[in-house]
């Protein structure tokens, strides 16, 4: 069975405008707002077996092993209050994908323990 050949000219396909992606007018504000929550109630360091308090060895929001230092480096940030460790760029992202980042009170992904140090 032989497929039908169109006839006429070939129809010409409009390009549609390009839209730009939305970009959230409050990310700058949230990442100021995340940074300084880092900096002030958080400690960055790299994962060895001094700087886990429990023994942890992956990430529980990526589920990603820790890398040691002889793997390559990895920043691991650890809440001071409740001492858990994350990856930086997994904290980062959750804290931003959270709504508690624009709250009083954001919390850690593990223990649900206010991440802001109590007084």
């Amino acid at each position: 069975m032989e497929t039908p050949r169109r006839s006429g000219p070939i129809p010409v396909i409009q390009q549609l405008p390009v839209q730009q992606p939305q970009v959230d007018p409050n990310q700058e504000r949230k990442e100021r707002k995340i940074n300084t929550l880092l900096s002030r109630f958080t400690e960055q360091g790299v994962y060895d077996e001094n700087f886990a308090e429990y023994e942890e060895s992956s990430c529980c929001i990526c589920l990603e092993d820790f890398k040691t230092a002889v793997q390559g480096t990895v920043g691991i940030t650890k809440v001071k209050r409740c001492g858990h460790m994350f990856h930086t760029a997994c904290i980062k992202s959750w804290l931003t994908s959270s709504k508690t980042i624009l709250t009083k009170d954001p919390r850690c992904p593990l223990c649900n323990l206010s991440i802001k140090e109590a007084g």
